[in-house]
């Protein structure tokens, strides 16, 4: 991770202190804040490039999988990003509820999710783009995470990674200046100092 003029910039790249592994980062907003319930919305462009993924997640602070909602992903899959998908994964064997809208990744957007009891409302720029209302939506603390990872993710949104590597032709950074989380009256929360994954 690297910031410069006021941006946070992803990286993913070959390292040498890991004997040239492919390597990537995220940040969290775990331990420092989890909560059940709450706006969440990150400012975030991706470079083009293949075989890189991003996401935008709700992860469960039991760390039990699943749920897991991810309210921004791209998998990578092609050299261009002009999707974005939402999924909201539940129960023992990863059922998926699944959103995609067609954006240009490579400029700068808001993306956000309201999670409340019963409902996920996934919004762009701020405008609402779709709406999950069930009863699998999580109603545990989860905590908020942006992450790169090499390799590119399978069509619907599957953890399984395809390839091995980043095209050669990817940028090795995304770019993300902030992040807002805002809790609910509704829901609990717990704060303590927040974490970087690496």
């Amino acid at each position: 991770m690297v910031v410069a003029d006021g941006v946070l910039n992803l990286e993913t790249y070959r390292d040498p202190r890991y004997g040239m592994r492919w390597v990537s980062g995220g940040v969290s907003s775990g331990p420092g804040l989890r909560q059940t319930y709450g706006k969440y919305e990150i400012r975030v462009r991706m470079q083009a490039g293949e075989g890189v993924a991003f996401a935008a997640l709700l992860w469960p602070v039991r760390e039990v999988w699943p749920p897991e909602i991810d309210f921004a992903e791209n998998g990578g899959e092609t050299g261009v990003r002009r999707t974005v998908t939402a999924t909201l994964h539940y129960g023992r064997v990863d059922h998926q509820v699944q959103r995609t809208i067609r954006i240009d990744f490579t400029r700068w957007h808001a993306l956000g999710d309201e999670w409340l009891p019963g409902a996920l409302i996934y919004t762009i720029d701020g405008r609402q783009w779709a709406a999950v209302r069930s009863r699998a939506v999580p109603a545990q603390p989860m905590e908020s995470t942006s992450r790169l990872r090499p390799g590119r993710v399978g069509s619907g949104g599957r953890h399984a990674l395809i390839g091995k590597r980043p095209a050669p032709s990817t940028p090795k950074s995304n770019g993300s200046p902030h992040t807002r989380i805002r809790g609910l009256r509704t829901g609990k929360s717990s704060r303590r100092p927040g974490r970087c994954l690496r």
